[in-house]
């Protein structure tokens, strides 16, 4: 068990993940769910979301918060490619609202601090089909199979530790500790009629309530 140092609000109280009932939706935040519970921080960083912090035009860090600082995603794809895990995990910011994309280091390179940066992303689908019935999402990384990672690091722009999304092809970096991003549903909001977003591709995904 590892202690966090609190920055900026994001050492709050964590909201555990409990037994949920599974439905879909469009929309959905990235929650944490721990997996080696002996590996969690002090205080647990168990049902924390994903979030961004700026770093940079149109660059941002991924980060883990408190569950109430999540930021609202959607699955952006095709049948086609939702079908070759070739669709992506999209957020929206700014006015008029544009895509961000999540972006994975490819396979082969060294763990870092995710981005969620202006553009498509690097493939991330949600999966959770069994037998063709929904059971609880996963946010799966399309370039490789690995490890999503919440390790405690220093965001350059900042100076700052954070708890960081990273993400591991082989064995979890030391210090870190391995999670699981668990789509909790939520209501994708209609689009302005200037946005530079489009929710025309939006993929309904299996998520919990």
């Amino acid at each position: 068990m590892r202690f966090l140092l609190p920055t900026l609000g994001i050492a709050a109280a964590a909201t555990a993940l409990s037994p949920a009932t599974t439905s879909s939706s469009k929309g959905f935040y990235l929650i944490a769910h721990v997996t080696d519970p002996s590996r969690d921080f002090s205080p647990s960083i168990e049902g924390w979301a994903l979030t961004a912090i700026h770093t940079g035009a149109g660059l941002n860090a991924a980060v883990l918060a408190s569950a109430s600082a999540g930021r609202l995603f959607y699955e952006n794809g095709t049948a086609a490619q939702v079908a070759a895990t070739q669709s992506t995990i999209l957020t929206d910011a700014g006015t008029p609202p544009f895509p961000m994309g999540l972006y994975v280091q490819g396979e082969g390179e060294p763990p870092k601090i995710l981005e969620i940066n202006v553009g498509a992303g690097t493939p991330n689908t949600i999966v959770g089909r069994e037998a063709d019935v929904l059971v609880n999402g996963l946010d799966a990384n399309g370039l490789g199979r690995g490890t999503y990672m919440a390790c405690n690091a220093t965001v350059p722009y900042y100076g700052v530790e954070y708890i960081t999304l990273q993400y591991a092809y082989g064995k979890v970096s030391d210090g870190c500790a391995p999670i699981e991003l668990r789509p909790r549903c939520a209501t994708l909001n209609d689009l302005p009629a200037d946005s530079l977003s489009s929710h025309e591709f939006a993929v309904v995904v299996p998520c919990y309530e």
